[in-house]
C-alpha cells in the first residue's frame, strides 16, 4: 500500500511493482509501472472508492485469526511433548507442500496475468485505431456536407441566372416583333424610307446575333446544371457509404473483463495482495 494524505494506492510485487489502475470501462488491472502516476483510492464504509471514478468501489472482508504465544506454551508430560513434536513436523511438511503448491499456482497466475495484459493492450490499441478512424470519417463527412451545401448554393444561383436570361430573351423577342411590324408598316407606307429600313434591318440582325449568343449561353448553363446534378448524386452516394461505414465501425462489441483482487493473510502474520484473473473471462478474451 502507498499513502499520500487521505488517499492510498496498491502496488503488486508479483506484477513487477505495477500499481492498481482503473480504465474507462471500470476494469481493474496492474498496468502502470511508473510510481509518479499511481491511482488514488479513498477509504469508504465498505472498502475503498476510486478518487477519479466514483462508481468504482473495492470491498474488503476482514477475517480475524486466532494466535498464541509460543513462549508461554508448556508441556506437562514427555509423551505429550513427543506427540507435539511429531504433530509440528507433520504440520511443517504440510506447510511446505502448501507453499510449493502456492508457488506453482502463483507462477501460473503470473503467466495468465501477463497474457491478459497483452490481450488488454492489443484491445486498447485496436480501440484507439477505431476511434482515430471514426474521427477521420467524421471530418470527411463534415467536409462533404460543406461541399454539398456549396453545390446547392451554386445550383440556386444558376437557376436565378437562367430565369434572368429567359426573361431577357422574352423581352428581346417582343422587341424583335415590334421592330418587324414597324419595318413592314414603313415599307407599306413609304418606299422612300428604304434607307431607314436598311438601318433598321441592320439593327435587327445585331439583335438576332445577340439572341443566338444568349441561346448558346443558356445551353452552356444547362450543361453546367446537369453536371452539378450528377456531382450532387455522386456526393449523396458517398455520404450513404460513409454512414454505413460509421455504423459498421460503431457495431464492434467490446467484451468486459474483470480482475479479482483478494486480500489474504499468511500464518506467520505477513500480508500481501495477490491478483488473479477469471478463467472464463480469459477464454472469452
Amino acid at each position: 500500500m502507498v499513502r499520500s494524505e487521505k488517499h492510498v494506492g496498491f502496488r503488486s510485487a508479483i506484477a513487477d511493482g505495477c500499481l492498481l489502475q482503473v480504465n474507462k470501462q471500470g476494469e481493474l488491472g496492474f498496468v502502470n509501472p511508473r510510481f509518479e502516476l499511481w491511482e488514488r483510492w479513498e477509504p469508504c464504509q465498505s472498502g475503498f472508492r476510486n478518487a477519479k471514478f466514483k462508481d468504482v468501489v473495492m470491498t474488503f472482508d476482514i477475517i480475524p485469526f486466532s494466535v498464541y504465544n509460543r513462549d508461554t506454551w508448556s508441556v506437562s508430560t514427555s509423551t505429550k511433548e513427543i506427540s507435539n513434536r511429531n504433530e509440528k513436523a507433520s504440520k511443517e511438511s504440510d506447510e511446505q507442500a502448501v507453499t510449493h503448491d502456492s508457488q506453482n499456482s502463483t507462477k501460473y497466475l503470473i503467466q495468465d496475468r501477463d497474457m491478459l495484459c497483452r490481450k488488454l493492450s492489443e484491445r486498447d490499441t485496436r480501440v484507439q485505431q477505431l476511434e482515430d478512424r471514426l474521427e477521420k470519417l467524421e471530418k470527411s463527412y463534415q467536409r462533404l456536407s460543406l461541399d454539398h451545401a456549396n453545390c446547392l448554393e451554386s445550383l440556386r444561383e444558376a437557376k436565378k441566372t437562367i430565369s434572368t436570361l429567359e426573361s431577357s430573351k422574352m423581352s428581346f423577342m417582343e422587341q424583335i416583333s415590334e421592330k418587324s411590324n414597324l419595318v413592314s408598316y414603313l415599307e407599306e407606307k413609304c418606299s422612300a424610307e428604304a434607307e431607314y429600313k436598311k438601318e433598321l434591318m441592320k439593327r435587327l440582325e445585331e439583335k438576332e446575333f445577340r439572341i443566338k449568343q444568349l441561346d448558346g449561353n443558356i445551353r452552356d448553363l444547362r450543361d453546367m446544371l446537369n453536371s452539378k446534378e450528377r456531382l450532387l448524386a455522386a456526393t449523396q452516394k458517398n455520404l450513404r457509404n460513409l454512414r454505413e461505414s460509421i455504423s459498421h465501425s460503431n457495431s464492434i462489441p467490446i467484451k468486459n473483463r474483470e480482475i479479482v483482487v483478494d486480500s489474504t493473510c499468511r500464518s506467520d502474520g505477513s500480508n500481501f495482495i495477490d491478483s488473479t484473473s477469471n478463467k472464463e473471462s480469459s477464454l472469452s478474451t
